[in-house]
């Protein structure tokens, strides 16, 4: 994606405001001196609206209200609950903008590729959380 919300250090602001927004195809700062949910979150809606090169056509750009539950694939043996906010389609495929609600429920999110999203059902949902529940209680 275009714009990701980035740790900004060289920020002469208070702790909480060391987050900015990062512009990958401009290379620079789009803007600086926010808190990191709202950076990431902002990224991720100016990513919605502009692709590398222009903005990004309205086809290409979807704004999911209500949210989805969907199930993303971290790695091949790890998956979470997390919430669909939005999509957008790139070169290579569509990606999902989720937030996830187990790992890092106060993180901004983050872009997955479509091929790592599964809507969830409701009943999926209470399954997912018992089987995680589960597995935890496990660990010595």
């Amino acid at each position: 994606m275009r714009f990701i919300g980035r740790y900004d250090g060289d920020h002469q602001r208070s702790a909480s405001y060391l987050y900015g927004i990062w512009d990958n195809a401009r290379s620079e700062w789009a803007a600086r001196g926010l808190p990191g949910p709202e950076a990431g979150l902002q990224a991720a809606m100016l990513s919605l609206r502009y692709s590398r090169l222009a903005e990004r056509p309205d086809r290409d750009a979807r704004w999911l209200a209500p949210t989805v539950h969907v199930e993303l694939t971290v790695s091949p043996t790890l998956t979470e609950v997390a919430l669909l906010r939005m999509w957008a389609r790139e070169t290579d495929g569509w990606y999902g903008y989720v937030t996830y609600l187990e790992r890092h429920p106060l993180s901004s999110g983050r872009w997955a590729h479509a091929s790592a999203l599964k809507p969830l059902l409701v009943d999926d949902i209470e399954t997912f959380s018992r089987q995680r529940t589960a597995r935890q209680s496990d660990r010595p």
